[in-house]
């Protein structure tokens, strides 16, 4: 009967239902036991600590006693001293107020507040020995088995134990003879170290076991919860998978359709798809068109790709095989054969379809008919070449015309400068001044126009000579001396002493990016200060590319200032060409919006970088890294001033 349950999908569904349940409620099962028993001890530890904080109290009572002595009351019948350790009278006496006072030692003590604690606390304690100096405190019989069993190393005992028939928990803490007690017990022939004798702490467990029961009824009602939902999900998962075997036999009549459909698509498609095996011979053939992609009628099946495809084709999907068996990966070529005269480009793209075995593995491959792109291909690169053509063409046309009209604006410079020295009136020395600014500012606009042109042609040449940091920012203070003078402005510059004094770079460039940059900074600051900072990043390895061999040093320049700042959507826009804030810009402050662009593009020919860093209202930084190195005919201070740049 059990072997022909088996013999059905449905039959091993069920049995295998059944064995997950009831492996299921066994794990639960142990887990509940587990719990119950940590749960139990539990409770046993918490009234044992309860019972040792009873008897810690208790201990410490006595020894604060014994530091005072004991102590005196009025005589009373609660307060007699006890006879059974050394004669009372003699430290009877009376007190300032007349009364008589009787002595109390400190267990005497301690053993009175025990007995009036014991009335109102549901905790028993009291103290007892082996050795009691009166019937009182003579042990029973489970305190003599515990003052027994405890010792120097272990000073507590305690066991779960039923007193008039009620369970509690009894504790035994075991008390150590000092020297203050050999007062009263050396007799007894007791030392120092010895133990006398314990405090004996009984805690009742109903309250405890109360709690257990609530505890245990919650964590049944837990278990079971967990119980049924697992049981739950094992049913509702028996059902579900007994559906889906019912499904199978429909699901392998979809597939069918689904094949079917999926070989109808693949033939309407333009792609050809085939399999190879891995001796390179045509397995099928998928599309409607095969002899579009250049297979020949009737379709080869069977025959070796080398046959099928010209030799240059069959050679590269050989090595493709060979690169996907060994990389696993997908591959892809172009490839061009002639049909009917005209050359055909197309894009082949094989991958592995695993097998059984490593002799069923077949090669998927799918081609597709690119002519179209490539032809798109070749007009888009002949429109590139054209486009870079044409560029060069406008930078070429741009060096040209601001070269020629730089000449007639130096002229008009030249002439302006000498009708100024031949004193003329006031009027004309005005109309001169107007003609000498403007015709600069148009000099500067074709300057930048200029140098730009160069940089998009690649005509800019990066010179490596000697500089000198500190002094090259002198000069740029001096340049922008007088509008700093009368914006009243502040120039601070500071240069890292842990530079060198003399570097190798392109002092020219350098300064003119300064120029640009720190020209920017009078320009759109009104008040406040400009700040230019040079500091060490680091100081790199050798670097042969820049100077021979010879250490390289980062530097990292600042140009700061406090003006009208640039909001932060611009903070990327801002280096391209021609490009500033907004329009009254330029109305306001001139310009043609070159200068950062120059810098930009001088920076990365140098192999720098250059960011920005701008709150409006507030300022700019400008940031900008460059490497320098230090030639060894410049280490000596005794180099000779005129050959430095700066």
């Amino acid at each position: 009967m059990f072997s022909s349950l088996l013999q059905t999908e449905g039959g091993r569904l069920k049995f295998f239902a059944v064995v997950i349940a009831f492996s299921w409620t066994i794990i639960i099962a142990a887990l509940f036991f587990n719990w119950y028993e940590n749960e139990s001890e539990s409770f046993i530890q918490m009234a044992a600590l309860e019972a040792r904080s009873h008897a810690k109290k208790d201990i410490l009572l006595r020894k604060w006693f014994e530091g005072l002595g004991g102590i005196y009351v009025p005589v009373a019948d609660k307060s007699t001293n006890t006879p059974f350790l050394f004669p009372h009278s003699s430290l009877d006496g009376v007190g300032s107020s007349g009364k008589n006072l009787t002595f109390l030692n400190p267990i005497y003590a301690i053993r009175t507040l025990q007995e009036f604690e014991n009335r109102f606390s549901h905790i028993q304690s009291r103290i007892t020995s082996l050795k009691p100096t009166k019937p009182e405190t003579a042990p029973n019989g489970w305190e003599k088995i515990a003052l027994q069993a405890i010792n120097k190393e272990t000073l507590e005992f305690f066991e779960v134990d039923r007193i008039a028939s009620k369970p509690c928990l009894r504790l035994m803490a075991g008390l150590i003879t000092e020297e203050s007690c050999l007062k009263c017990h050396r007799d007894q022939g007791y030392k120092v170290g010895d133990i006398r004798g314990g405090v004996s702490i009984s805690v009742p467990l109903d309250s405890y076991y109360s709690l257990k029961d609530r505890h245990i009824r919650m964590a049944v009602g837990y278990y079971s919860i967990i119980w049924f939902l697992g049981i739950s999900g094992i049913f509702f998962g028996f059902i579900f998978l007994r559906r889906e075997a019912k499904k199978t036999d429909i699901a392998e009549i979809a597939s069918k359709s689904l094949h079917e459909q999926l070989t109808a698509t693949l033939n309407a498609l333009p792609d050809v798809l085939f399999e190879i095996d891995r001796d390179g011979k045509l397995v099928t053939i998928k599309g409607a068109q095969p002899e579009s992609v250049g297979f020949p009628s009737p379709l080869p099946i069977g025959r070796n790709i080398s046959e099928i495809f010209p030799p240059d084709v069959s050679s590269k999907i050989s090595l493709s095989m060979e690169e996907i068996l060994k990389n696993r990966e997908n591959f892809g070529m172009d490839y061009s054969i002639s049909i009917n005269g005209n050359l055909q480009w197309f894009h082949l793209s094989m991958g592995l379809k695993k097998g059984e075995s490593s002799r069923d593995q077949r090669f998927i491959a799918l081609t597709r008919n690119i002519t179209e792109n490539k032809m798109a291909e070749e007009e888009l690169k002949k429109a590139i070449l054209a486009s870079e053509a044409a560029n060069r063409a406008k930078s070429e046309f741009l060096a040209n015309m601001s070269h020629e009209i730089r000449t007639p604006l130096n002229a008009i410079l030249g002439f302006s400068g000498l009708l100024t020295a031949e004193n003329p009136r006031e009027d004309q020395s005005k109309y001169l001044e107007i003609i000498f600014s403007r015709s600069k500012d148009l000099l500067s606009i074709f300057s930048e126009i200029l140098d730009l042109a160069k940089i998009e042609a690649d005509k800019i040449e990066i010179q490596k000579k000697p500089i000198n940091v500190s002094l090259l920012l002198d000069e740029i203070k001096q340049l922008f001396q007088k509008p700093i003078e009368e914006k009243g402005l502040e120039f601070v510059k500071t240069v890292s002493p842990l530079i060198p004094k003399i570097l190798i770079g392109d002092s020219l460039r350098i300064r003119q990016i300064l120029w640009n940059l720190v020209g920017n900074a009078v320009k759109f600051t009104a008040k406040g200060k400009i700040e230019v900072q040079v500091t060490l990043v680091e100081k790199k390895d050798v670097n042969k590319d820049l100077a021979g061999d010879f250490p390289v040093f980062r530097l990292h320049f600042l140009v700061a200032d406090t003006g009208i700042g640039i909001p932060a959507e611009w903070h990327e826009n801002i280096f391209l060409p021609f490009t500033q804030v907004d329009g009254s810009s330029s109305r306001q402050y001139g310009g043609t919006g070159l200068g950062l662009t120059i810098c930009k593009r001088l920076i990365d020919k140098m192999n720098g970088k250059l960011w920005l860093e701008s709150t409006p209202g507030k300022g700019s930084r400008f940031h900008f890294e460059l490497d320098f190195s230090k030639d060894a005919q410049f280490v000596h201070s005794s180099i000779d001033s005129q050959s430095v740049s700066w």
